[in-house]
């Protein structure tokens, strides 16, 4: 028997709350929605029904350096592609072509790789993640963190392709590929914290991929259940 793709499963609800705050010394927008699917039990119980790849062994060539586990839905999903218009255009100031749709899960007992621990910046122009843990599996302050550089002041990744200006925010060091359990950074040598956009059930947000973040968990949490999120990007005109 066929098994049917609903798109409804994914419905905003039409009832949430939200604010946007001006983070960091560059004043970067962090658009934090609160109640944000209808349905969330459901679009997390859907999502777990999915079979999903650990990130660091499915690129060939090549190393992700997402610290967990990811699949990307190949579904249309109309009512998040209007929300995304909107908000992209008001917020932002940009129209996208096409939005990707990924789940993605964070394991507290698997080895990563130290790289995947760092700061990054993201392909696409605006990112978003929608919280999928229950409030009661959320053991200690967790979510998606903010950085500079601690070499050059920089929150987010230079805008050109001249490799040099963005090993300078790296201090020019190469991928630290010692296996370890995933632990954050708030401080140290080469980056600071600034901002942490907390995590809920069924809170999303949303920033520009430029920025420099990670997620965020304490060392030997999550280790019963895995930290869910549901995440989308775009491609921008």
């Amino acid at each position: 028997m066929l098994k049917v793709f609903d798109p409804n499963i994914f419905e905003i609800n039409k009832n949430f709350s939200y604010k946007i705050t001006e983070i960091g010394k560059c004043k970067n927008r962090l658009l934090e929605v609160d109640n944000f699917f209808k349905n969330p039990v459901e679009v997390r119980e859907f999502l777990l029904s999915l079979p999903i790849q650990d990130a660091t062994k499915k690129r060939s060539p090549g190393i992700s350096f997402f610290p967990g586990y990811q699949t990307f839905l190949k579904y249309e999903i109309p009512c998040l592609n209007s929300f995304y218009k909107e908000v992209c255009q008001e917020v932002f100031g940009f129209k996208f072509l096409a939005l990707t749709h990924s789940y993605q899960c964070i394991d507290g007992n698997k080895p990563v790789y130290k790289q995947s621990c760092l700061p990054h910046a993201d392909p696409m122009i605006i990112a978003s993640n929608v919280f999928l843990n229950y409030d009661e599996e959320i053991e200690a302050e967790s979510g998606t963190a903010f950085y500079k550089s601690k070499h050059t002041g920089n929150e987010y990744k230079p805008p050109d392709k001249c490799q040099y200006r963005i090993d300078r925010d790296y201090a020019g060091k190469p991928p630290d590929m010692a296996l370890t359990r995933f632990a954050p950074i708030i401080y140290n040598d080469d980056w600071e914290r600034y901002h942490l956009s907390e995590q809920k059930f069924n809170k999303m947000n949303m920033y520009e991929g430029a920025l420099y973040h990670a997620a965020f968990m304490k060392f030997n949490t999550f280790t019963k259940v895995p930290r869910i999120s549901f995440v989308t990007g775009d491609v921008f005109e």
